[in-house]
């Protein structure tokens, strides 16, 4: 299976370990609010391409810095226009909505 389009996500640290051992894309999936020691440690560990965090737990810290990693930034789960109007004013790379914006 061609999986070269494909990004592999979790919560769960133990998935994503075996995904990468996988040589797969992975993303890490995070509903918690992230310190930069925190970033690091996962960049480390799984080297993820992206992080997508709750929109109620991301700032402009955390996106600043994952990005000066190389590292794409998305925030989820947009559930109307105030919450995407929020997330507009940030330099996130994406987000995922349920939605049609």
């Amino acid at each position: 299976i061609d999986t070269t389009n494909i990004y592999f996500t979790s919560f769960n640290g133990n998935h994503l370990e075996f995904l990468s051992i996988l040589s797969l894309k992975v993303g890490y999936l995070c509903e918690n609010k992230l310190d930069i020691q925190m970033i690091d440690y996962i960049l480390t560990k799984h080297n993820p391409s992206f992080f997508a965090f709750s929109w109620t737990n991301i700032d402009m810290e955390q996106i600043h810095y994952i990005h000066s990693q190389y590292k794409l930034v998305f925030s989820y789960t947009v559930e109307n226009k105030t919450i995407s109007k929020y997330l507009n004013n940030l330099q996130l790379d994406g987000f995922i909505s349920n939605i049609l914006l």
